[in-house]
């Protein structure tokens, strides 16, 4: 099994960083020791000093049997553990070959996965929330690398990334606890539907979990599970549709922006080229809460051309920050609302109007009281049309709070700056503005799909292209890309002062962590 390499934290921070070596499944654990190392990023001046990076041993086991319920529809888990922690924004990294070693079981085979759960449990199952553990990012692949270039990507799928991510969950996957809670980490297609995937040689994946509870907190002993409902009956195909932009940017799909108290704007396009037309459903938008305003999804043929109508009269680029051209976010999203919203045939289908947050106190977990991430709350029509050759127009805006209402900014610890914002040497935030939905084509909804060759470009030439998961970039607008999101080279703070017109608080050089 492979070792992942924790990201590197920046900003002098202490940080704790586990790395474990995961076993095959039901293999004898034993220790592989340490490793405490330092490293210095190239092109700046910014050093990781006190990184400290742990390697251990853990256990792979795995149990799979028949759903109670649902005929036919098999239930594989994977569980991952212990793993143990202290606190103090400790950061555990890990890597997954061959899910719960599902290969053997679906290598010759098509199958249909209908549910999906990802999460850290203790060990008697019951889920670990968010606190004390936030989930930086877990993704599971129906491929591996190889098999995702060939049988997902295509003349418009290029890209050298490959990141179709088939079962995800985020910081911002649990709901509020009003709206389900944890339960929110369960995700379950209608009886007939399931994402197909033709002979896999295993599912892959990685995760990064944070511990948010003080350094020095109480030992904490969790375990993760990972959960997949599949069956060989045949259902109707369902493509798990993922858009974000810029292409890469410094991480995957994050631009920056001033973490100043200041809002911003993004937007960015997707043109239905390759699934036909169909519907869309399920949505889910993964964002920093912490960073969010508000977010609108829109369709229509002239809807992202109206937008860019407002940056070109502007000749700037994006993120485009308001207060840096003496502008306001209350009279300018007015107005980018109207002219999306006015364009020939345009149409409002998601809209999230604030961020979705929720205040938890814990004196057990020792971490007092604080706004935390939770699913946003989208108010999207669902199902909605989506015709082949229509585009989707995202359109984000930002806001920088101050830290009595989220702790996000310069003023933040240096540890949460390290873990939430590493790229960010304390001026600028990362923000994702990524869009999930479930897609099911018209020819797939009539039974009319036909078997998959087990390669994109084939599937696509007969129209049978239905990949179980499909994720896109999209570039800036052109002439719009911001080199401090794409060129992690650059010196962010220069950047960010080069393209602001008035004086505003970043230029004050006030961190305490701070190197001239």
């Amino acid at each position: 099994m492979l070792v992942r390499y924790a990201k590197n934290a920046t900003l002098n921070a202490q940080l704790n960083i586990r790395k474990y070596k995961l076993r095959s499944p039901n293999e004898e654990m034993h220790s592989i020791g340490k490793s405490v190392t330092s490293a210095k990023n190239a092109g700046t001046s910014n050093t990781y000093d006190n990184l400290r990076e742990d390697m251990y041993m853990t256990y792979r086991s795995t149990c799979s049997g028949q759903h109670p319920r649902l005929a036919n529809v098999h239930v594989s888990i994977e569980r991952i553990g212990p793993f143990t922690s202290h606190g103090g924004h400790s950061t555990i990294v890990g890597h997954v070959d061959d899910f719960a070693g599902l290969s053997g079981q679906i290598r010759d085979k098509t199958v249909y996965v209908v549910g999906k759960f990802w999460s850290p449990v203790n060990a008697d199952g019951s889920i670990v929330g968010y606190p004390p553990i936030h989930i930086h990012h877990a993704h599971v692949y129906p491929y591996d690398y190889d098999e995702m270039q060939t049988k997902i990507g295509n003349q418009y799928v290029r890209d050298m990334f490959h990141h179709h991510v088939l079962v995800q969950s985020h910081g911002d996957s649990e709901c509020k606890f009003e709206e389900g809670g944890t339960s929110c980490l369960l995700e379950q297609l209608p009886d007939d539907q399931g994402y197909r995937i033709v002979k896999s040689r295993g599912l892959n994946g990685d995760f990064e979990l944070n511990d948010v509870r003080p350094v020095n907190s109480p030992e904490l002993n969790f375990f993760v599970d990972i959960a997949i409902l599949w069956t060989t009956r045949k259902k109707i195909e369902t493509t798990f549709l993922q858009m974000g932009a810029p292409i890469i940017g410094n991480a995957w799909m994050t631009y920056h922006f001033p973490l100043d108290p200041h809002t911003n704007f993004i937007y960015y396009n997707f043109t239905n080229k390759m699934l036909g037309s169909g519907e869309l459903s399920n949505y889910i938008l993964h964002t920093h809460m912490s960073l969010l305003d508000s977010v609108y999804i829109f369709k229509g043929p002239l809807v992202y051309s109206a937008i860019e109508n407002f940056r070109k009269k502007r000749k700037k680029k994006i993120p485009y920050i308001f207060e840096c051209h003496g502008e306001n976010i209350t009279d300018a999203k007015k107005e980018i609302l109207s002219l999306a919203a006015g364009s020939l045939n345009a149409e409002l289908i998601c809209e999230a109007t604030k961020p979705s947050v929720q205040l938890q106190c814990s004196d057990s977990l020792n971490i007092g009281c604080a706004y935390i991430d939770k699913r946003v709350d989208f108010n999207c029509r669902s199902p909605a049309r989506f015709e082949a050759n229509e585009t989707l127009v995202v359109l984000a805006f930002n806001r920088v709070r101050n830290t009595s209402t989220v702790p996000l900014t310069r003023h933040s610890s240096p540890q949460r700056l390290a873990v939430m914002s590493p790229w960010g040497y304390g001026y600028s935030g990362e923000q994702h503005t990524i869009l999930r939905a479930d897609f099911v084509s018209d020819k797939a909804r009539q039974g009319k799909m036909g078997p998959s060759a087990g390669d994109g470009e084939k599937d696509l030439s007969s129209g049978n292209y239905a990949p179980p998961s499909l994720f896109l970039y999209k570039p800036w607008p052109t002439a719009a890309d911001d080199m401090m999101t794409l060129n992690p080279h650059l010196n962010l703070r220069e950047e960010m002062l080069r393209n602001c017109e008035l004086d505003i608080s970043f230029k004050a050089d006030s961190l305490f962590w701070e190197k001239l």
